[in-house]
C-alpha cells in the first residue's frame, strides 16, 4: 500500500516536484489556493482525452497537495477558535 503525498506531515513519499510545488503554494491566501483547485479540477475535466497520463496524473497530485494545504489552513483557526471558546467556558463556570 502506497502512502500519499501529504506536505503538511512531512511524509517522505512526495516527489521534489511536489514538495517544491507544496513550497510555492503553501504561503498563498485560502481564496487563491481554493482558485487554484478549481482551475486544475475545470482542467482535468475539459483535457480528460486530449493529455498524456503523465500530465493528468501531475494535475491530480497538485490539486491533492492544495487541498491538504487548504485543509491545514482552514483547521487550524477552527482549533485555536475552539480552544478558545473551552477555556472562556471553564472560567465562566468559575
Amino acid at each position: 500500500l502506497v502512502e500519499a503525498c501529504n506536505p503538511i506531515l512531512g511524509v517522505n513519499t512526495c516527489s521534489d516536484r511536489a514538495k517544491r510545488y507544496a513550497n510555492k503554494w503553501d504561503g498563498k491566501e485560502v481564496v487563491r489556493i481554493v482558485g487554484e483547485v478549481e482551475r486544475l479540477e475545470k482542467m482535468m475535466e475539459k483535457s480528460e482525452s486530449s493529455t498524456t497520463a503523465e500530465l493528468r496524473s501531475w494535475m491530480r497530485e497538485r490539486r491533492d497537495v492544495l487541498k491538504i494545504i487548504h485543509g491545514a489552513k482552514v483547521a487550524t483557526p477552527t482549533e485555536a477558535m475552539q480552544d478558545r471558546k473551552e477555556q472562556g467556558g471553564n472560567s465562566e463556570e468559575l
